[in-house]
């Protein structure tokens, strides 16, 4: 799942699509990128991130010349279905459109998962703010760009923190079609990523001055903390994998393990 190349073929077909901005994160991207760019104007190649994926994205943010924007990693297959872009052509310029996604699993792709995190009650959300995950937002580009881009100070969580700022000047609009795959436990839900992910969605949280009750943050520190250092202890597919087989003893689907299919 999430090959670059699929994403490529799928954002050429799809009518709304105006452009394909890619700032290449590794080589195999920029191959893939150059590829599809030959005799296929809507692809263009902007300059690789100077200090990580959301100094990428503000290159899509700032090279981008058109009304709305969706940004999509490694692990992301696009799918532009004809309902999608039905949502898309009739967004305002201020409109914020939250879509369903789907998850790529050991089983197969799961049925759409429509999310309405902004009701979450912060006791069911193991400490994270109320958002949805950046694949699952068309961005207005106008607020985006108002809101100041994303924040590069960020490892992990910069989509979390561009949410709550670009949210208060956008109309949310929401949708029941698809809008993409994910990889059910992407590379940033990685075991070398946890700690990061807790700390920063503290910092988020203070920032916001959200308070998340006290069993909430035991909870989320516990297991991501609790990640972490099995991450140090045996490095990340060693985490990835014990973490998977402790979802299973609990009756429940792996998830992080699936990082690492195919190494």
């Amino acid at each position: 799942m999430g090959d670059p190349a699929d994403c490529f073929a799928a954002g050429q077909a799809a009518v709304f699509v105006d452009e394909i901005l890619v700032s290449p994160m590794n080589a195999r991207t920029a191959e893939l990128a150059a590829q599809a760019a030959q005799g296929n104007p809507k692809v263009r190649i902007l300059p690789p991130g100077d200090t990580g994926i959301y100094s990428a994205w503000n290159k899509l943010v700032n090279g981008c010349a058109t009304s709305h924007i969706a940004f999509h990693g490694i692990d992301d297959l696009v799918r532009p279905s004809a309902e999608i872009g039905t949502a898309v052509a009739q967004l305002l310029p201020d409109d914020l459109l939250v879509c369903s996604i789907q998850f790529a699993t050991p089983q197969g792709v799961e049925t759409a998962v429509y999310h309405h995190r902004e009701t979450v009650p912060p006791a069911l959300s193991l400490g994270r703010l109320a958002n949805p995950a950046c694949p699952e937002v068309c961005w207005p580009l106008a607020l985006v760009r108002q809101a100041g881009g994303l924040d590069e100070s960020f490892r992990i969580a910069g989509d979390a923190d561009l949410w709550f700022r670009v949210r208060p000047l956008a109309r949310r609009i929401d949708t029941e079609a698809v809008l993409l795959t994910m990889l059910d436990g992407g590379a940033s839900a990685s075991a070398r990523h946890a700690r990061t992910v807790w700390l920063e969605n503290r910092r988020i949280a203070r920032a916001r001055q959200q308070s998340v009750p006290l069993s909430n943050r035991l909870l989320a520190g516990g297991f991501l903390n609790g990640r972490y250092l099995l991450y140090r202890l045996g490095g990340a597919k060693f985490a990835d994998t014990a973490t998977d087989a402790l979802r299973r003893l609990a009756g429940k689907p792996p998830r992080y393990s699936l990082i690492h299919a195919g190494q």
